[in-house]
């Protein structure tokens, strides 16, 4: 992530009018509303692409492609799951499907194994 000039919101939210206080939380709800509705190319973490490693780079799945499946933008890359499910309890040296996934289905399959080392 990138730090962004400004002011945290809970350092000024004090000072903030009734009226200003909502006209935040009208813009946070327009935000999150737009979520559902915003797809992926595959299942996994967001990443900037520079920033996998190069075993990486053969899985990752370019995060905006247009209707054809053509990569348009090689800023942003979906990439491995950084999800604790799949590191904590010694799972890091379990040799594991850790993404990215073409599907919701791919995604449930790879991670029963994980779940599997908790047994």
């Amino acid at each position: 992530m990138e730090k962004v000039a400004g002011k945290e919101l809970s350092h000024v939210w004090g000072d903030f009018t009734g009226k200003q206080k909502y006209s935040v939380v009208q813009q946070i709800v327009q935000f999150e509303q737009k979520f559902p509705s915003t797809r992926f190319s595959a299942y996994g973490n967001l990443y900037y692409a520079d920033d996998l490693l190069p075993g990486e780079l053969a899985r990752i799945l370019h995060l905006y492609t247009n209707a054809s499946g053509v990569q348009t933008n090689t800023k942003f890359a979906v990439g491995p799951t950084n999800s604790r499910i799949y590191f904590d309890d010694g799972r890091s040296d379990v040799a594991v499907d850790r993404g990215p996934w073409k599907s919701a289905s791919d995604y449930a399959i790879a991670s029963a194994p994980p779940r599997d080392c908790l047994h």
